[in-house]
């Protein structure tokens, strides 16, 4: 069993004030790969049972946040942009094998791969915020689950089961908070 529940953050909190600057970034970035496998086996003159179990679980959390920030607010002076952005990539991989010999043989294999990855970018609430350019709030999360099982039985009154379960369902939110004012100078 493979469990990745690390998470990763980047934020600018509350009592931030930058007055000028180019570019403003705060970006979060999330890269996961967990990989597990069985393999199981048995022989008996009479019974022989074998039996593999690999699971994988990626439930990180990546996100990229301000809070309450003061960005651009000094007069004479200006921020160029804002960029907060969060990014997710996770794979999870399972694969067991299991293999039984006997008169009465028993195998079984069972795979399972749960990819849940969490990404979220936002401004805060109460963030006062002036730029000349550009303000991109932007958050994406794309994962990959994949299980492979298989159980094999050799002999007479065998029987197997292989049971493979993949689940690829990652959160991804983008916002900006309530109560603040945004003065852009570009795009929002």
């Amino acid at each position: 069993i493979v469990n990745d529940d690390s998470d990763t953050t980047a934020y600018l909190g509350d009592t931030v004030t930058i007055a000028q600057a180019g570019t403003v970034s705060v970006k979060a970035d999330y890269t996961s790969t967990a990989k597990a496998e069985a393999i199981g086996a048995a022989v008996g003159g009479f019974v022989g049972a074998g039996a593999a179990v690999a699971e994988t679980n990626i439930t990180g959390t990546n996100k990229s946040y301000t809070g309450s920030i003061q960005l651009g607010q000094t007069a004479d002076k200006t921020v160029g942009a804002l960029s907060v952005t969060a990014t997710s990539q996770a794979t999870g991989i399972a694969k067991a094998v299991a293999g039984a010999a006997g008169l009465g043989a028993g195998a079984g294999a069972n795979a399972t791969a749960k990819v849940e990855p969490i990404s979220e970018a936002l401004i805060g609430n109460n963030a006062k915020i002036k730029t000349s350019g550009n303000v991109s709030v932007s958050s994406t999360g794309q994962g990959t689950a994949d299980a492979d099982a298989l159980g094999i039985s050799v002999g007479a009154l065998s029987v197997g089961a292989s049971i493979a379960e993949a689940e690829n369902t990652p959160t991804v939110t983008a916002g900006i908070g309530s109560g603040g004012t945004l003065n852009v100078g570009g795009n929002l």
